[in-house]
Formats: structure tokens, sequence, C-alpha cells
């Protein structure tokens, strides 16, 4: 509603601010409720994704947002453990509150200073004039200046952020399989997170150590994400690697009979097959919506999978190890019924261009599907013959 930049910029500073408050919490009350104002924050953290995905050509989207997004978490997520391995046991707790809090002080004020506003989002708002001038300074910053005589394509202004334009006819279907996926790849990927956690602490390991190794195990994950992302789509990449998490997490199920050793290479794998998908899902949902809510959408699913992060806390800590089957077993599950999800999303956005506006996005649906019914009739291929014959009518 008031653009990519503000948002951002609104989002980084909440969650700097709150997170040096915090660092000062008197009790477990206290706190509890100043990260969970740091979370609201780190909520909004998905509106710079799409933000960077606007800005992007197409043959060369899948690639980049997998590297932005992945390398991004990755790499924060192996400093973080190496920061509380540092920090926590010689200054203690609130200093790493502190230290964490720095960086995202630091982006808040290049954001004020360099981050530009979405074209895009300009063109949307009626706001032709600013999206113009924003192109032209992109190609002054890429060296490739626009010459003087351009025009935009014209861009119907209409209502934006709206939730119900998630859920209409047009965007219902593959809105909620969507949330059915965020929901699966957050369920396993923290649950696993916290399972191993705790598993390995109960034997005497090094937490940190075990958080460190685990992070890293996301990098060889995201590299075959980016493998399969421009050659296999959106949907099969989620698809093949959730399935292959359920496969591995079944592993997982020999705590009670095997070192802990081997247990932690077993969740090494997990844990990158699952962020491989996470950041299948982070590529496919800004494509899938127009501008007018791509940020609502993008959003509404982070949401949705972060209430599956609670709920699979509480699933992964209240069994008794000789019991620890249980979760085991019902991570395999989800992230199979994740990979369903994957499957029978109705839309592959892979080379689709960005759509603008609600409108453009109804008539990519609706040719979506005529082209399948077309192709159910005059072919025996089934989903999979019809779903590439749609990409290569459309794209």
């Amino acid at each position: 509603m008031y653009g990519r930049r503000i948002t951002i910029i609104a989002q980084t500073t909440l969650t700097f601010t709150i997170g040096i408050i915090s660092a000062s919490a008197t009790g477990p009350i206290s706190l509890s409720l100043l990260r969970a104002l740091v979370g609201f924050g780190i909520g909004g953290a998905p509106v710079s994704f799409a933000l960077f995905a606007e800005y992007l050509p197409t043959d060369h989207r899948g690639m980049a947002l997998v590297l932005v997004q992945g390398l991004s978490w990755t790499i924060g997520s192996m400093l973080q453990a190496l920061l509380a391995w540092i920090v926590i046991p010689t200054m203690g707790w609130r200093w790493l509150l502190v230290v964490s809090a720095v960086p995202i002080g630091a982006l808040t004020i290049l954001f004020i200073l360099y981050l530009p506003e979405s074209a895009r989002w300009y063109l949307i708002a009626g706001k032709t004039a600013e999206a113009q001038y924003f192109i032209r300074e992109v190609g002054i910053m890429n060296r490739k200046p626009i010459g003087g005589e351009y025009k935009l394509a014209d861009v119907k202004a209409e209502p934006r952020g709206q939730m119900a334009a998630l859920l209409d006819k047009s965007t219902q279907r593959s809105t909620l399989m969507l949330w059915g996926v965020w929901f699966c790849n957050q369920f396993v990927y923290y649950g696993i997170i916290v399972f191993s956690s705790y598993y390995f602490r109960t034997q005497d390991t090094n937490v940190y150590l075990v958080a460190f190794i685990t992070a890293t195990s996301e990098i060889p994950g995201l590299l075959l994400a980016l493998f399969l992302i421009d050659r296999k789509g959106r949907r099969l990449t989620m698809a093949i690697l959730l399935i292959a998490t359920g496969a591995n997490v079944l592993y997982l199920s020999g705590a009670g009979v095997v070192t802990p050793s081997l247990l932690a290479l077993f969740a090494f794998f997990a844990r990158g097959l699952v962020s491989g998908s996470f950041a299948a899902a982070y590529v496919y949902t800004p494509e899938l919506y127009p501008t007018s809510c791509r940020t609502t959408g993008v959003g509404a699913a982070n949401a949705v999978g972060r209430i599956a992060a609670i709920f699979t806390i509480y699933v992964a800590l209240i069994f008794q190890p000789e019991t620890y089957i249980v979760p085991i077993l019902l991570y395999a599950l989800v992230a199979c019924i994740g990979a369903l999800y994957a499957l029978k999303l109705p839309v592959e956005t892979m080379n689709m261009p960005l759509q603008d506006c609600r409108e453009d996005s109804e008539e990519e649906d609706e040719e979506c599907r005529g082209l399948l019914a077309a192709d159910e009739d005059d072919s025996d291929g089934g989903m999979t013959d019809s779903g590439s014959n749609v990409e290569q009518a459309r794209f």
C-alpha cells in the first residue's frame, strides 16, 4: 500500500531498535515480548525479496532469487552460530543480542541512502513519471543508459495490498496450495533444527558446533535447488527436494541405535534438502502474484509458515527420548504432503514474465486452464505433457 522502500526501512528500523532494547530485558516474560516484536519486524523481510524480483530479468530470475534468499539465510545462520559460540560463554546472551542487531542498523542506513522504490509498484500506483525516472536510474547504474524517447506500458491503477485478492476465483486454488507448501516447508525445516539441537544437547555434544555444521548443510541443498530451478521448474524442484527430505528424515528414526555422529550426518542432509525446497518456494511465490498483491502474497505465505514453525517446536520437544520416532515419522509425512501440494500447484512460473495487475493474471490463468483442457483431450500424456505444452504456449 505504501510501497516497498518505506516498508523495508520501517521493518529494519523496528528490528534493529527492538533488537537492541531486548538486551535489557529483566526476565523471561519481558524478553519473550521483546523478541516477539523483533520477530514482527523480521516478518517484513520478504518485501525486500519481492522488490529484488521486480528488478530481475525473467531468464535469470530463478537462479538469482535462490542465491540471494538461500545464501543470505544460510550465511546468516552460520555466522549466528559462530557468534553464539564466541559471545555467550565469555560475554553473555545480552551482548549476543546487541551484536546481532548491529548489522541490521547498518543496513537501515544504507537503505535510507540508496534503496530504490519498485518501478512496477509506481506503475500500479499510477505514478508513471516516478517509474520512468527509476528505470532511467537503473539503466545508468547498469551502464546501459536508456534513450531519451521511451514509454512504459500502460498499466491500470488498482487497489493494492488486499488480502481478498489472494483468495478470489482466479487465485484461490493457487494460494491455498501454496500455503500448504509453505506450512509443510517450515514445519519440517524448523522441526529438524529444534529436534536435532535438543537431541544432541542430551548427548553432551557441543550445541554451537552442531548448529554451525547443520547450517553449512544448507549450502549443498541450495546448490541442488540452483541446478533444478530453471531446468525442472519451480513445482518439481520443491516436490523433489521435499520427497528427498522425507526419505532422509526417516533415517533419524535410528536415534536409539546409531551413533550421534551418524545422526548428525542424517540431520545435515535433511536440513540441506528442505532448505533448498524452502528457497524454491521463495522463488515461486513472488512470481505467482501480480504487483498489486505480490508482497501481500509473499507476506501471507510467510505468515502461514510461521504458524507451522510455532507448532513444530512443541512437536519436537514434548516427546521423550524413547518416543522420538513419533515426531520423526510426522516430519517425514509432512514433507511428503508438502511435495503433493507442490505438484498440485496449477501454474508453473518458470520463464513467466511478472504480471502487474490482476487482469493480467486472470488472463494467464484462463489461458492455462484452456490449454490444460485441450491437452487432456488430445494427448495420452496426462498432466506431465499438458504442463509442458502450457509452458511452451504461454512463455
